[in-house]
């Protein structure tokens, strides 16, 4: 998989489509006059991330954020688990590096590749993103 992010040089987002104070308001994340108290999260009490996200809309940035899987797809952890398994079968000293080694002479091949998109967006808003593929 490939998480890329683009930072737009022009804004496309209209105005409608742009997150802001009221959107916010708007989607329920928070009441009106809360929205003031969130903090900057840095004494931690902020585990909604709230303060991140309405960071993230003040700063008037957007992104092109798009979300690629390799065509096919592949688990390469349950891949690694297989080699590893089989590794630590055949006796291997070290079972994690024989199965490492197995699939990085596998990823050398597989270049160039077809990716298929699995989602995509403009947003003002980095948060959003992160909120939505927290794979990290």
């Amino acid at each position: 998989m490939l998480d890329l992010s683009f930072t737009m040089t022009n804004p496309v987002l209209s105005k409608g489509d742009r997150l802001d104070h009221k959107k916010l308001v708007a989607l329920g994340f928070v009441p009106g006059k809360e929205i003031a108290d969130i903090g900057d999260g840095s004494d931690g009490e902020d585990s909604t991330c709230l303060a991140e996200l309405v960071q993230d809309t003040q700063v008037g940035h957007e992104w092109l954020k798009v979300f690629l899987d390799v065509e096919p797809r592949r688990d390469f952890m349950a891949e690694f688990m297989n080699a590893y398994r089989e590794a630590d079968q055949a006796g291997a000293a070290d079972a994690f590096s024989a199965a490492y080694d197995r699939l990085s002479r596998e990823v050398d091949g597989l270049f160039p590749s077809r990716f298929r998109i699995r989602d995509a967006c403009v947003t003002n808003s980095d948060f959003v993103w992160f909120h939505k593929h927290s794979y990290m």
